[in-house]
């Protein structure tokens, strides 16, 4: 009886190993056509110099296989209106695994300072559970900054009474472009978010008084829960912004936003006691 069950077990091993070799026991695995693309990257994070920001960009997508050539569609959204394409469609070649989207860049147009991004998708079934169907392509220019001296600060918005001493950065790239280092934090430290806000202007070939840039300039402070900011837009509000000096000390009138929103009249003085560049 033992025997008979050990040849029946023996018996029954073969006869399913060679029933796994017929193509009429299983269905042989056929590949998604469809779901067989992907970005090569989820995301692409690049830095440049505001005198070397590129005027295209090119992203990579990969595909399961090379026999064919293949337009699948592609979306892409943009942050900035530095960006532009007329692409709406990837093109694999015969023989080739890859294609490639891309965009154009204006520099004159590329906010300097910030993430400029572009995000660009494939229609859903496309790829397979391991692809990437969306990458988030973040470019940024940044000026390259180096000590220019540093001032004496008095903040109507902050109401300090004694002058602060704050550090002053002059930009390697264009022209007279200064700002005041971590400006608020050094301030009013407890009351601001970190030390990376900082409020840029510029000087004329004298040293003068010329602009605060951009228009909005975040101060990493909040009021009543609203993002405050430094406005400053001369055309727009003449009576309420305008950047002076007499030598070396400088009156800014501008005004503080909340989100975005110009709401408070205000004037920040400084005296630029170390390193003033003036003539």
């Amino acid at each position: 009886m033992k025997l008979y069950k050990i040849l029946f077990a023996v018996i029954a091993s073969v006869a399913f190993l060679t029933s796994c070799g017929s193509d009429e026991y299983y269905d042989a695995y056929t590949p998604n056509d469809t779901a067989r693309y992907s970005f090569e990257r989820a995301t692409l994070n690049e830095t440049f110099t505001p005198t070397n920001i590129p005027t295209s960009y090119s992203v990579t997508v990969l595909r399961a296989g090379t026999a064919g050539a293949v337009s699948i569609p592609v979306t892409a959204v943009f942050s900035t209106p530095a960006y532009s394409s007329e692409q709406t469609s990837l093109n694999f070649a015969d023989g080739s695994n890859k294609a490639t989207y891309t965009f154009a860049i204006d520099p004159a147009k590329f906010a300097i300072g910030v993430d400029n991004t572009a995000t660009l998708s494939l229609p859903a079934g496309y790829t397979s559970v391991a692809g990437k169907s969306e990458v988030v392509v973040t470019l940024k220019a940044n000026f390259t900054w180096v000590a220019a001296g540093s001032c004496l600060f008095t903040s109507e918005w902050v109401g300090n009474a004694t002058p602060v001493r704050v550090q002053i950065e002059k930009a390697q790239e264009g022209t007279n472009l200064y700002r005041l280092t971590s400006l608020y934090y050094t301030l009013d430290e407890p009351n601001t978010s970190s030390a990376d806000f900082h409020i840029q202007f510029t000087l004329d070939e004298n040293g003068n008084a010329k602009a605060l840039t951009p228009t909005i300039q975040a101060m990493g402070q909040e009021y009543n829960g609203a993002a405050v900011s430094i406005y400053w837009d001369p055309v727009k509000y003449a009576r309420y912004c305008s950047f002076t000096n007499t030598g070396n000390a400088f009156t800014i009138k501008t005004i503080f936003a909340l989100d975005g929103t110009p709401k408070y009249p205000g004037t920040e003085t400084f005296v630029w006691d170390e390193g003033y560049p003036g003539k």
